[in-house]
């Protein structure tokens, strides 16, 4: 189990569900799980494995209310100019500013 720290305050499912009819998207169900009591926070093991990825290195969960200091809505918005695709959603940054994504296309 992830350990994780500096999380903001905890969230109900209400900005889950206002963030996911912005986007028109269903996030997994363990993302869920762990965004509302992890809203914003870093894992403290940074190094995870994906796919034929390994050694891959994590920063921090995007927050999903307003005043989250990386909100996920703002974070989209900033890829508005044609650098991310449609249906890509960021959820998470490493270190080097490159976003995590889920991939609903």
């Amino acid at each position: 189990m992830t350990e994780w720290k500096f999380a903001e305050k905890p969230i109900g499912e209400t900005p889950v569900k206002k963030i996911e009819k912005a986007l028109d998207i269903k996030f997994p169900s363990d993302y869920v799980t762990t965004i509302l009591n992890n809203n914003g926070a870093r894992p403290s093991k940074k190094i995870f494995d994906f796919k034929n990825t390994k050694g891959a290195v994590f920063n921090r969960l995007h927050g999903l209310t307003e005043d989250s200091s990386s909100f996920i809505l703002e974070v989209l918005e900033d890829y508005q100019d044609g650098r991310m695709l449609p249906g890509i959603v960021p959820f998470a940054c490493d270190p080097f500013g490159n976003e995590i994504c889920f991939d609903y296309r």
